[in-house]
């Protein structure tokens, strides 16, 4: 049985400030780190294959602080000169909300925001467009591992998180939208496959 393990990065600044981000760099709070930490140890008993992470950098620091807390169940995964072997990805990257980044994240900002899955951000991405990147990073590489019984890690963004749920059948379109629950930072998201690829179970870990 392969497990596909999806997390949003920690806490970054912006987040603690209440501001929308999507592809700015922001970095993480030290509240963000110690979420990163807290992710590893509980996924410390589970020995991924290959890891992901999106390519700004509050994910990649995410997941370096996240396999850093499961040593030494993950060190396979270092390279020779002891850093982690990270698989990079723009298709991981959260989606691009145009004139909204930086903007404060309140209810007057959602107003604006388009109700149409289709329909883009001015200036940016339509959820649509988020899901069509990452179901092809999705089939063209995830897939086949977990076919192969690989366990994989990918540390992302709220709205590469809801992509997933669309892809994998746990959210539709309509309701991606306008999801009703926040996505929590860095609370791994568990997905079991069975031998033949279909997705058995899904659950949350935290305390």
């Amino acid at each position: 049985m392969s497990k596909l393990v999806i997390f949003r990065h920690g806490e970054t600044i912006w987040n603690e400030q209440g501001l929308l981000t999507g592809q700015k760099d922001v970095p993480l709070t030290q509240q963000g780190k110690e979420q990163a930490v807290d992710a590893g140890w509980w996924l410390r008993h589970i020995k991924f294959d290959k890891v992901y992470a999106s390519s700004l950098l509050r994910a990649i620091e995410t997941a370096e602080i996240t396999l850093d807390a499961t040593s030494p169940t993950n060190d396979h995964l270092k390279d020779q000169s002891k850093k982690w072997n990270i698989v990079i990805k723009d298709a991981l990257m959260e989606r691009n909300i145009g004139d909204f980044s930086g903007k404060p994240n309140t209810n007057e900002s959602f107003k604006l925001w388009p109700k149409s899955y289709n329909c883009p951000i001015k200036n940016g991405e339509s959820t649509a467009d988020v899901v069509k990147r990452v179901e092809k990073l999705y089939i063209d590489e995830i897939r086949p591992d977990i076919l192969s019984g690989k366990n994989i890690l990918v540390v992302a963004h709220a709205g590469i998180i809801i992509a997933f749920k669309v892809i994998l059948g746990y959210m539709t379109t309509t309701q991606a939208v306008l999801p009703k629950e926040r996505v929590p930072n860095a609370v791994p998201w568990v997905i079991e496959f069975s031998s033949d690829g279909k997705n058995l179970k899904d659950y949350l870990i935290q305390a």
